[in-house]
């Protein structure tokens, strides 16, 4: 009885600009099973008809990724066809079975092993938050455990819970364990759906709160914005000067960026690549999401990206974000975020790279644009309600959000 084992990729129910799935249909005698593996490719970045991953023309920040899954899932495969070739001697088998015996094989693997390889594609894959959040959240349950090797049973409600005690007791807010929370339940269910480990039916999370208490957000008026603008517009001094009025100068205008880019997050800009900008519009891919973005160049944005060009002649980078491209990275990136909302609260309490985002979408509604048009100018993927309104819009409707929001600025 042959055993069919092939490898597919699934596509994102959120649309062609969001990376889907990869996993294993098993069919024998007309049944099938299928083990979903922890990798995600964009459409393009599959071949339907060989079946398998397509690197060899992936740009640089995607190579080594697409190269490791590519190796990866042959050894998945031919993993699981030695395993189907030992059962078959011993007898019948069904896809269920082989299912279960080669997550037995792969079994061993620690809830830390787990969680630090799927930070290890995230990075590559560009969602450099969300690592940033499990890997806090995966600190704090190694500190309150003292051990580095928990299995995946380890993991249980009682344990969850102890941690979020634990944590309140620090003084920490509702939000901020809830968000630790989330974050270790993330881990937890992607290696429940790549086989990683089973669901036993008791969820270790079911006793902690994963919610979002609403709290106070902090969004500028346009005569804030206005006055951000104008200093960037006055100042003259050389950008190099490391006064702290330079310094606060920097601040500002990285953040009049943000907001004329969209509510570019900081993380986009500081990768943001001159490949990205065509003719008027700068097209980049959200690097927590994913999701494709298209952003209007206004006239004060290109007099903005223009100012920079000295300073990012000999970088891919538009923005001197990461000063010394391909060392380093990601710390450059942490570094200047730490430092731009260091200077930001300098100039006003309260004030930090979100708010750029959050002013711009606050403006947005105030000026009546459609909750769906925000949503999608923003990138956004986690409101499903707001989702159902975005084929309505085309690249034009996108281009004049932006002119409306920013428009007072010119």
């Amino acid at each position: 009885m042959k055993t069919s084992i092939d490898l597919h990729h699934r596509s994102s129910t959120r649309g062609k600009n969001f990376s889907g799935s990869l996993f294993v249909r098993i069919i024998r005698e007309r049944k099938s099973a299928s083990i979903t593996l922890p990798y995600t490719l964009f459409p393009e970045e599959w071949d339907r008809n060989r079946k398998r991953v397509r690197w060899e023309d992936a740009p640089k920040s995607r190579l080594d990724y697409l190269s490791r899954v590519e190796r990866e899932t042959v050894q998945v495969l031919s993993c699981l066809r030695q395993l189907a070739d030992r059962l078959a001697l011993k007898g019948a088998f069904s896809s269920l079975e082989l299912v279960a015996a080669y997550r037995l094989k792969t079994s061993g693997c620690s809830f830390f092993s787990f969680a630090s390889s799927l930070c290890e594609e995230m990075r590559a894959a560009g969602k450099i938050s969300s690592v940033r959040s499990y890997t806090t959240a995966l600190l704090r349950l190694k500190n309150f455990t003292g051990n580095g090797s928990l299995s995946f049973s380890d993991i249980t409600p009682r344990l969850i819970s102890s941690l979020e005690e634990h944590l309140q007791k620090e003084g920490m807010s509702r939000n901020t364990t809830s968000s630790y929370m989330r974050s270790l339940r993330a881990i937890y269910n992607k290696a429940v759906e790549s086989g990683r480990a089973d669901r036993t039916g008791i969820d270790p999370f079911m006793n902690v709160y994963t919610g979002v208490d609403e709290t106070r957000k902090r969004a500028l008026s346009e005569k804030e914005i206005n006055r951000i603008a104008k200093h960037v517009r006055d100042f003259s001094a050389d950008e190099c000067s490391p006064s702290e009025e330079e310094k606060l100068q920097k601040a500002r205008r990285y953040f009049l960026f943000a907001f004329l880019a969209q509510g570019m997050s900081f993380v986009d800009m500081a990768f943001l690549r001159k490949t990205d900008i065509r003719g008027n519009q700068i097209c980049y891919r959200r690097r927590k999401t994913g999701q494709r973005i298209v952003v209007s160049i206004t006239p004060e944005l290109r007099k903005l990206i223009h100012s920079y060009a000295d300073q990012v002649k000999n970088s891919p980078y538009v923005l001197p974000v990461i000063s010394r491209p391909g060392e380093n990275e990601f710390l450059q990136y942490e570094s200047a975020l730490r430092l731009q909302n260091k200077w930001l609260k300098r100039l006003t309490a309260n004030l930090s790279t979100h708010v750029a985002r959050h002013t711009w979408a606050t403006i947005a509604r105030r000026k009546n644009l459609p909750v769906g048009l925000i949503s999608e100018c923003l990138g956004h993927t986690s409101e499903k309600t707001t989702r159902i309104y975005l084929g309505a819009f085309d690249g034009r409707a996108l281009a004049d959000a932006n002119k409306k929001v920013t428009c007072f600025l010119s």
